[in-house]
């Protein structure tokens, strides 16, 4: 099993390099958030060591420098341990709180929705609330679709979205279980996503929140407002998202000056 995990490994690190950089950010980030992610992923899969350095360099196309001053970051919030010869060993049990990253990318914005499973629980059209037919100008109705996402098999979030009717009617509604609403309408319509606005708050569960989540009333959330529009400024999706607070955090970056 070791000679078949080792050969996994060597196929993987001559693929391909698998990230889009964003200008706006530093490399070493980037790469720390798809490591992140990468991380999680191999911890529920109880496989705890990160290929090699020379490895990662080629799998995300950055130099090795790039790929130490990721894996130091991870380091520094506990989720690994380096080690000179041993490597870098994932720290399972510093996963338990799971961390959103909000970096400004497409590709972030699409992995803080994903989940190891989601559970559709309802799906109609109905009239445009009044405190938002500014937002949705000119629509009478949009597609309200709520859900609940789990994550090692507790509720970690409650979401409910809006849709534009023009996006509702491209929506393939077989995908809505299996993948982030923000990755649907980017690779399986026929909408172009101008910008991505969101807002977080902490605000205390009421009595039906709390019951999505399993937690008690008045216990603590994040909810994450997210308005979806095309290039013209069309508003075609907008998501409210209520994160358990013992789960879930939110780390935002900011890249310093170029000089």
């Amino acid at each position: 099993m070791q000679d078949g995990l080792k050969q996994k490994r060597k196929h993987d690190s001559s693929a391909k390099p698998i990230l889009e950089f964003s200008k706006s950010l530093p490399k070493w980030l980037q790469v720390a958030s798809a490591l992140k992610a990468e991380i999680e992923r191999m911890a529920r899969e109880n496989d705890l060591r990160l290929p090699p350095e020379a490895a990662l360099s080629k799998k995300f196309g950055v130099s090795v420098v790039t790929v130490r001053q990721a894996l130091s970051s991870l380091e520094a919030r506990g989720l690994v341990i380096r080690k000179r010869k041993t490597g870098t060993i994932i720290r399972k049990e510093a996963l338990g709180h799971r961390k959103l990253l909000e970096l400004g990318m497409m590709a972030d914005t699409v992995k803080q929705q994903q989940s190891d499973w989601t559970e559709l629980l309802s799906s109609q059209v109905i009239s445009v609330p009044p405190t938002l037919k500014a937002a949705f100008s000119g629509q009478r109705n949009v597609l309200q679709i709520v859900r609940r996402r789990f994550v090692g098999g507790e509720p970690g979030s409650y979401a409910v979205n809006l849709l534009n009717m023009t996006v509702a009617a491209q929506l393939d509604f077989g995908l809505v279980s299996e993948l982030p609403i923000t990755q649907i309408l980017h690779e399986r319509t026929n909408c172009m996503i101008g910008r991505i606005e969101q807002e977080i708050t902490a605000e205390l569960a009421d009595p039906v929140i709390a019951q999505h989540l399993r937690v008690e009333p008045l216990s603590a959330t994040l909810v994450l407002v997210g308005r979806t529009h095309d290039p013209a400024g069309l508003l075609l999706d907008m998501a409210r998202i209520v994160y358990r607070a013992d789960s879930f955090g939110f780390l935002f970056a900011m890249a310093g000056d170029q000089k």
